[in-house]
C-alpha cells in the first residue's frame, strides 16, 4: 500500500507558500487533495464555509481561504 509520504517522516508544518507550491494533481504527494481537520473556532473567526456550490475543487478552495486567513497546519505522518 502506498502513502502520500513516508509513514516513518517526522511532522513538518505545512504554510501558505509550501501548500500553494506543492499544489500538482500530477506530483505523488498534493496538499490540494488533503482532508483537513480544523478548529471550528478558527473557522468561524475567519468567516470561512465549505462551498457546497462549487463543482470541483471544494477542499482546495476551502484550504487556500484557510490559509488566506492566516491558518497554520502541520501534516502528521500518521491519523
Amino acid at each position: 500500500m502506498r502513502t502520500a509520504f513516508a509513514v516513518t517522516a517526522n511532522q513538518r508544518k505545512l504554510d501558505k507558500v509550501s501548500f500553494v507550491a506543492g499544489c500538482d494533481a500530477y506530483a505523488d504527494f498534493d496538499p490540494g487533495m488533503l482532508k483537513p481537520m480544523v478548529r471550528t473556532d478558527f473557522m468561524r473567526s475567519a468567516n470561512i464555509t465549505y462551498r457546497e456550490v462549487a463543482r470541483q475543487s471544494e477542499d482546495f478552495l476551502y484550504l487556500v481561504e484557510f490559509f488566506a486567513a492566516g491558518g497554520e497546519s502541520i501534516l502528521l505522518p500518521r491519523p
